[in-house]
């Protein structure tokens, strides 16, 4: 899913408003993961500016679908992207800041939410290789829909029952 849902759902389960720069904060932390492979479509648009070449913004997110990732880009996306991350920011959390192990929770509704929502997930990474195949949010335009949905109704159902 994209970065301002994730920060959207982590607002919506978490609604204190003291912690809300936090869990904006753990609810787009695992997408921190993306970032070399961010690095290398962009390494890759500035080589072809370089050339001669001009794309534009369009372009560029068209590339992002076409430009393989880099082995170090997946496994760092995947480490990010993992349970076992998770259990181990979680078990940090409750060695040393109980109050704040509710954040342990929006950053495991990241993962969640991504396993559907992306090409693949290897939900265990580094320890299996297990995956599961998604339906990729950036093609399939219903994923996104069916998500503003979701939020629009649970955040309506519960400002009225709350």
């Amino acid at each position: 899913m994209d970065i301002l849902s994730h920060a959207l759902w982590g607002a919506t389960i978490v609604r204190e408003k003291e912690l809300l720069p936090l869990v904006i904060g753990v609810s787009i932390f695992p997408d921190v993961g993306s970032l070399p492979q961010v690095f290398e479509v962009l390494g890759s648009y500035y080589k072809d500016h370089q050339s001669g070449i001009r794309r534009n913004f369009r372009e560029l997110l068209a590339d992002w679908k076409k430009i393989q990732p880099s082995e170090f880009a997946l496994n760092f996306y995947h480490f990010f992207h993992s349970f076992i991350v998770w259990l181990e920011i979680t078990i940090l959390l409750f060695l040393v800041a109980k109050d704040l192990l509710v954040v342990s929770l929006i950053y495991l509704v990241h993962l969640i939410i991504d396993i559907p929502s992306h090409k693949e997930a290897k939900p265990l990474f580094p320890f299996s290789n297990f995956h599961i195949k998604g339906i990729y949010f950036l093609d399939n335009k219903w994923v996104f829909l069916i998500n503003i949905f979701l939020l629009v109704i649970v955040n309506t159902a519960i400002i009225l029952l709350f």
